[in-house]
């Protein structure tokens, strides 16, 4: 990707992705209440392509190198429309409260 390339990756995020929403969020879902709640409900991708993350609920806000394969095992904070608030727990305990499409929820 060229620099005019991710300078413009970057100012449509900037103009498209209001991260208000995704900070809230992740404030009112905190780790160890996470952890709790992930204990108890796990909701799993249904596709067999990977379920990419993003920064807001936003089709321009992709994180193109963060994604969920088939297998990963996610809990549903919220669902609104389009897409799901998600946490997820990697190998190494850290939490990702980030959005996914809500059509790789089941």
């Amino acid at each position: 990707m060229t620099n005019v390339n991710l300078a413009n990756k970057f100012n449509d995020c900037l103009r498209y992705c209001d991260f208000s929403q995704t900070l809230a969020l992740q404030e009112q879902y905190k780790d160890e209440n996470v952890a709790l709640l992930m204990e108890n409900e796990i909701i799993g991708t249904h596709a067999k392509e990977r379920a990419y993350f993003y920064s807001a609920p936003n089709e321009r806000c992709k994180i193109n190198n963060l994604f969920l394969i088939t297998k990963d095992r996610f809990n549903l904070l919220q669902n609104r429309g389009e897409f799901s608030f998600v946490a997820y727990k990697r190998q190494n305990g850290e939490f990702i409260k980030l959005w996914i499409k809500s059509d790789r929820v089941r």
